[in-house]
């Protein structure tokens, strides 16, 4: 998975959910830095269209950002993820966010 979302990158570099599913398997693979790198890039590119969906990726960004031992950012991120679901008109469903160590 990794080579195919590295070789969709290059092809495509403005692709963000390329970037998201590449953070996904680095992020799998505890490749903590490079999972925030890419995690960052699918954020700046737009992949997230609502408030939920970015607060799903920043609570990535802070697991990843916790697993690196910067609690600080991951701090940081966790309340800014809360502050764009109580924007949110999704639903959010605690239990699968828990289940899925975007809370962790």
């Amino acid at each position: 998975a990794l080579k195919v979302w590295t070789k969709t990158i290059e092809l495509s570099p403005k692709y963000a959910a390329a970037y998201y599913n590449r953070g996904l398997v680095y992020d799998y693979l505890n490749k903590y830095e490079k999972a925030i790198d890419d995690f960052e890039k699918a954020l700046e590119l737009g992949y997230a269209k609502t408030n939920y969906d970015k607060a799903k990726i920043i609570y990535r960004l802070a697991g990843n950002y916790s697993s690196t031992g910067n609690a600080t950012r991951a701090n940081e991120l966790t309340n800014e993820a809360i502050v764009l679901l109580k924007g949110s008109e999704e639903t959010v469903n605690s239990d699968e966010l828990l289940e899925s160590g975007l809370l962790n």
